[in-house]
């Protein structure tokens, strides 16, 4: 990103790898959800982004892609809902409250939930808004369940279930740990574990520890940090700091963590077989619910598998994000966070990944009118001049 400072950079590379991380898993998701991995032949090579036609259907989904079919035809890098939350809803959030002076420490998940009751409606577009108004409106129900309310909230749309625990902490607002970068990492894992009442179960740990992830990555270091030794790093400081419990380190990240170094020799195909074996469907890290897939341990562990295996190559860590079981658009999306922030846009767009990192750009501002600099810019607070046009 031309001219952009070095935490500015990272910030945009964030967003952008979790978008080409949604990007890819969306196309498998369907696979994923049912637990089956996708990868027929080894090496498969998600980067390639097959267009929308091959993998949607005719009618818009609020939970999977928004836009309808005529908008995507032929598009490629095509983003789901793991994107559009953060560009249609958080990041205009974000760029009111900040950029009206707000200071971040004073963000609050009551004021997401206040200013989606009131939120501007900007848009020119019939069917962008009619989309974003759709999706907004899953939110509130949630959230009253939540508080032991009776809203009416009907099957489908409405993942949240008393007691069964989903990735919605990490879901909505794991963008907002790039803010918090020059803290220390218990701070950080502080406030998020604490921040979305959603969490249930391991929830709040594991959106804690996602946030210390991000926040390490965009810290204002001369080099990327592999994503090995970043994760030990990050689990380090929070166990040192009492933050992770023993059984949570070990099933969470320990244990998938070495099955996924210990399987770095074989196929991809094979590893991803070891993955859906050992971890998605074992009794005791994959909890037996309606919400599986969406497991924040369950998903958090498979990550771990992955950075595992991939050692110091971040990329192939996101394609197997994007072929393994579960999740799949939420599990890329996740890492590609993580990813973009430790290396930066610019050194993203230098890669291998370059190419489909620029057609999900280019896609994503097509289908929601934001582009890369003016989401960046939200984070930022304001259109300061070093976030300029790509």
């Amino acid at each position: 990103m031309a001219n952009a400072t070095p935490w500015t950079d990272r910030v945009a590379g964030a967003l952008s790898v979790s978008a080409l991380g949604d990007a890819i898993g969306l196309p498998t998701e369907a696979r994923g959800l049912r637990g089956e991995i996708a990868v027929d032949a080894d090496p498969a090579d998600p980067f390639e982004l097959p267009v929308a036609d091959t993998f949607r259907g005719e009618t818009g989904d609020p939970w999977n892609i928004w836009a309808p079919a005529s908008r995507t035809a032929g598009m490629r890098g095509v983003v789901s809902d793991d994107t559009a939350v953060r560009v249609a809803l958080i990041e205009p959030w974000l760029a009111e409250t900040l950029g009206a002076g707000t200071p971040a420490d004073a963000l609050t998940e009551n004021d997401w939930l206040d200013w989606l009751t009131r939120r501007r409606v900007p848009d020119p577009e019939p069917w962008r808004e009619a989309m974003v108004t759709q999706h907004a409106a899953q939110w509130p129900p949630m959230y009253a369940l939540a508080d032991g309310e009776n809203p009416g909230c009907s099957d489908g749309p409405c993942f949240y279930k008393p007691g069964e625990p989903a990735c919605f902490g990490y879901f909505l607002f794991a963008e907002l740990a790039l803010l918090f970068a020059d803290r220390p990492l218990p701070d950080v894992f502080d406030r998020f574990s604490n921040f979305c009442r959603l969490d249930q179960g391991p929830g709040p740990t594991i959106t804690g520890v996602v946030a210390a992830l991000i926040a390490q990555a965009a810290r204002d270091e001369s080099q990327a940090e592999p994503l090995p030794r970043l994760w030990d790093r990050v689990l380090a400081e929070l166990t040192q700091a009492g933050r992770l419990d023993a059984s949570l380190l070990h099933d969470v990240f320990l244990q998938p963590g070495q099955i996924g170094a210990h399987a770095s020799g074989r196929s991809i195909e094979v590893f991803l077989q070891r993955v859906q074996r050992e971890i998605y469907d074992h009794t005791t890290l994959a909890p037996n619910h309606d919400l599986k897939p969406f497991d924040p341990a369950l998903q958090l562990a498979q990550i771990s598998a992955y950075v595992g295996y991939a050692g110091d190559d971040p990329w192939l860590a996101l394609k197997l994000a994007a072929l393994g079981p579960g999740d799949t658009d939420t599990l890329a999306a996740t890492l590609g966070l993580i990813v973009g922030a430790s290396l930066g846009h610019d050194a993203a767009l230098r890669s291998e990944a370059g190419e489909a990192l620029a057609a999900v750009e280019a896609s994503t501002a097509a289908l929601f009118d934001s582009p890369l600099p003016r989401r960046a810019a939200a984070l930022v607070g304001s259109d300061r001049s070093e976030i300029q046009s790509l």
